[in-house]
């Protein structure tokens, strides 16, 4: 009893009698380590770190940076750069890490992103679990969202030799396997491997290219006529090194083109996700206006055959297939 009543005693004395001592010292840390803390100083500290892990491969700068309620961190205008890419900046990034996973040196956690190209991002990395409800420990899965991206910012940072304009939503998930730690032979591996992409969706509205002459790694200049489309919708999923369009929705029924594609890109085995190949079926209609910006290039692909007039314009209904080592597509009957 005696015990019990020296026990009582302490706890009157720890958390009674200096109870509004302990609530000003918790008080005091936590103003302390939201406004008082020298944020602004870890700005070098982050940067270094981020270089360090992803092998100088990306730079981070920012402005300002605060604390969430859920111990995320906020930066906001940030400036962020990809060797070889254009640099990226947005008005604020938060992340949210998985603390227990980060203990285990595991990525885990969510991204936000405003002002991604104009639009808004999401990213999230969690353990992958396959179909049957097994853990994969080497496997993370990676979810990816974006609204209302402005493609004439992505054809920027992409470097692609034309112009695009419009709005893109996306929606994929991804499996891939993180390697933060360097080999112990020292060899040079990327920070991430991707092995799959289950699904991905991706609606593109009020799309519009301009013409444009494509010369790098043709024989001749190759003139592309100019597209609008109203809406493009592609799902697909990447698989064994095979991009597998599921379905591409063209325009609409108002479109001066219109109709679906499907088919596989055969991608190369490596770092880079080249195409080595594809084999496609097209089932399209285009109007007189569309018909007559193609009316000398259906010629040369030989694929004029494959068009068909109707009341209020063609359809063209075809095999598509090309090879790396070929200049020009092959064409052939739709099966």
């Amino acid at each position: 009893m005696a015990i019990i009543t020296q026990l009582k005693n302490l706890f009157v004395f720890l958390f009674i009698k200096n109870l509004f001592k302990i609530i000003f010292v918790i008080v005091f840390s936590i103003l302390f380590f939201v406004f008082l803390f020298p944020k602004n100083e870890l700005s070098d500290f982050i940067s270094k770190t981020v270089a360090d892990q992803t092998r100088n491969q990306v730079n981070l700068a920012f402005e300002d940076m605060s604390f969430t309620s859920n111990l995320g961190v906020q930066l906001d205008q940030v400036f962020f750069e990809m060797a070889g890419r254009p640099p990226i900046t947005l008005k604020e990034l938060i992340a949210s890490p998985d603390l227990m996973a980060a203990l285990n040196r595991k990525p885990y956690g969510r991204i936000k992103m405003t002002g991604l190209f104009n639009g808004d991002a999401e990213i999230s990395v969690s353990k992958h679990k396959s179909e049957n409800g097994d853990n994969k420990a080497d496997q993370s899965m990676i979810a990816v969202t974006a609204n209302q991206v402005d493609l004439m910012g992505l054809k920027s940072f992409l470097k692609l030799p034309f112009e695009m304009h419009g709005r893109a939503d996306l929606n994929t998930k991804a499996i891939s396997i993180f390697q933060l730690t360097p080999p112990a032979d020292g060899t040079a591996q990327p920070p991430f491997t991707l092995v799959e992409i289950p699904e991905l969706t991706l609606t593109v509205k009020n799309f519009d290219m301009p013409p444009f002459t494509l010369e790098q790694g043709m024989a001749l200049p190759f003139n592309v006529p100019g597209l609008k489309l109203s809406e493009i919708v592609l799902k697909a999923r990447l698989y064994d090194n095979t991009f597998q369009i599921q379905e591409l929705q063209l325009g609409r029924a108002n479109d001066e083109l219109s109709g679906t594609i499907k088919g596989n890109i055969t991608m190369m085995k490596g770092p880079m996700m080249m195409p080595e190949g594809y084999e496609i079926t097209t089932d399209l209609k285009m109007r007189q206006s569309f018909h007559d910006k193609i009316s000398l290039l259906l010629p040369i692909l030989n694929a004029n055959r494959f068009v068909t007039p109707f009341a209020g314009g063609y359809s063209f209904k075809s095999k598509v297939s090309w090879s790396m080592g070929r200049a020009m597509p092959s064409f052939d009957s739709a099966r």
